[in-house]
């Protein structure tokens, strides 16, 4: 072993501006805010029925499937681009950091007043739910800031109350925990394969 002498060529990393492989946009997302998406929900009338994302795979598949499908269906018709993020364009909608859950909500609200709000047009095969407005106007959402001072709390108050509670999970409003994370990557790349 005292004999060995490395002989290869240490690589250099690729310099982003000079290549053509680097798909992705210098532009940088805005910073994420429980704040604005807590705000942004206080404004929607048909909302998600779940309050967590699931962390179990059955549960997590059946979630990403109906997300996926709410977004195919409903974005077809309505303009999806506030809860939307295109990296390799660098353009990114006002609640594009907001979690799976927030996003969904806000599609399904869309499609709820894009259909005059008729009976049955928040139902979405069971998935959402009609919930009193607290607050009209969204204008002012993106202006919200979080507190850094105080941590987030998890607040439930939309949720389904028989929701399995799990710290894994990231509750509306809360810290989002490794699992969320993974799971609004899985989201994610789900909704962009259909943009």
């Amino acid at each position: 072993m005292s004999s060995y002498t490395p002989n290869g060529k240490q690589q250099s990393c690729p310099s982003v501006a000079a290549s053509n492989n680097w798909i992705a946009s210098s532009t940088l997302p805005p910073v994420p805010s429980n704040a604005t998406c807590s705000c942004m929900m206080n404004t929607l009338t048909c909302v998600s029925k779940q309050s967590t994302i699931p962390t179990s795979a059955g549960d997590m598949a059946k979630f990403g499937q109906s997300v996926s499908t709410i977004f195919g269906t409903v974005c077809g018709s309505v303009d999806c681009s506030a809860v939307s993020g295109n990296a390799t364009a660098g353009k990114y909608g006002k609640y594009s950091f907001c979690d799976p859950i927030q996003r969904v909500s806000w599609v399904m609200t869309e499609w709820y007043n894009e259909q005059r709000n008729v009976d049955g047009s928040c139902d979405f095969g069971g998935f959402a739910k009609i919930v009193s407005v607290k607050s009209s106007d969204d204008s002012s959402c993106s202006d919200q800031k979080d507190d850094p001072k105080s941590p987030s709390s998890p607040s439930s108050d939309k949720g389904d109350s028989s929701s399995s509670s799990s710290s894994a999970a990231k509750t509306l409003g809360g810290a989002p925990s490794m699992a969320a994370l993974s799971v609004s990557v899985v989201l994610a790349m789900l909704t962009a394969a259909l943009f």
